[in-house]
């Protein structure tokens, strides 16, 4: 990988006669890429102000070079991605995790964990303005899906990978049931006041 980082601010990236411009006024800086002709796989920019054109963002697509916005803290704010990445390795290496059944569980697990995360932050976000949103209903309820998951994890050395992702997607279903159902509720009550 070789990303290329542009940070500061009032950094602008447009396409001008076919060419990728990146120019930073306040630096005086400017860097100019050709078509088929740039060595990074992706742009990274930390900065807060600047612009973007529609041009430049097919441009990066066409490339394959995904474009990734980090906010003032360093966390991601955005992800833009091309179709499929340029790296060949890259590929492979997914190929690999997905054949290794341990690994594909955990990867699975992670990325289920982390929704369910970001649902229950927003619920208990919410429930900071909506009455309707009891937030101590809600994480017993979820403690209570929790223990489903921790019995998923303890079986899954035992059984078959598929059977375990599976109950893995069940979990995450309920979830969903949990988060659907208490945003339904809180946006029926809001639209009946």
């Amino acid at each position: 990988m070789n990303p290329l980082l542009i940070t500061g601010f009032g950094t602008s990236i447009n396409v001008d006669k076919r060419k990728l411009i990146i120019t930073n006024k306040l630096k005086d800086t400017k860097m100019e890429f050709y078509p088929h002709k740039i060595s990074h796989d992706g742009i990274i920019i930390d900065g807060h102000t600047g612009n973007i054109t529609f041009e430049a963002m097919r441009w990066l697509s066409k490339h394959n070079i995904n474009l990734t916005l980090l906010n003032w803290n360093g966390q991601l704010l955005a992800n833009v991605m091309p179709e499929q990445p340029k790296s060949g390795k890259l590929r492979i290496k997914q190929y690999q995790k997905y054949l290794d059944s341990i690994d594909r569980f955990e990867i699975a697990l992670k990325m289920v964990q982390t929704k369910v995360e970001h649902s229950l932050n927003l619920l208990e976000e919410l429930s900071r303005f909506y009455e309707s949103v009891d937030f101590t209903k809600i994480r017993k309820s979820a403690e209570k899906e929790d223990l489903f998951l921790l019995d998923i994890m303890k079986n899954n050395e035992k059984q078959d990978i598929s059977r375990s992702i599976k109950q893995l997607m069940t979990y995450e279903g309920r979830i969903v049931g949990i988060y659907l159902q208490i945003i339904e509720i809180t946006f029926t009550r809001r639209n009946n006041y």
